[in-house]
């Protein structure tokens, strides 16, 4: 366990509220194309991050997952926003993009900690 998520347990115990990483922000419009490019495939996923919050926030980093039917991580990779802080009702844009990816499996998109 790291310690970031020890001290978040460590508050949780007694009483301090611990607010969730992305807590106030939404994932828009998230969106996968799969083409060809130079002989490879290529995925390129874009959408929104958007501030739902009434405060400045700070954007996490994103990681990317292509997860099989069974549910089991087939690649991830992290990748940054193009704002890393949002004022109120702020929006921003991401786009990454991943060569030769497994052929079949599902697209999630969440948020992580920077270190």
């Amino acid at each position: 366990m790291r310690a970031t998520a020890q001290n978040r347990l460590a508050s949780q115990l007694v009483g301090i509220p611990v607010k969730a990483l992305g807590e106030g922000l939404e994932l828009r419009e998230v969106k996968s194309v799969r083409r060809m490019v130079d002989g490879e495939r290529l995925v390129v996923i874009e959408g929104l991050v958007a501030n739902m919050s009434d405060r400045t926030q700070e954007v996490p980093l994103l990681r990317a997952s292509l997860i099989d039917a069974d549910g089991v991580e087939l690649e991830q990779w992290t990748f940054s926003a193009a704002q890393q802080t949002l004022p109120p009702g702020g929006i921003t844009e991401f786009e990454t993009s991943t060569r030769n990816p497994p052929r079949a499996g599902n697209l999630s998109i969440d948020f992580v900690a920077r270190n």
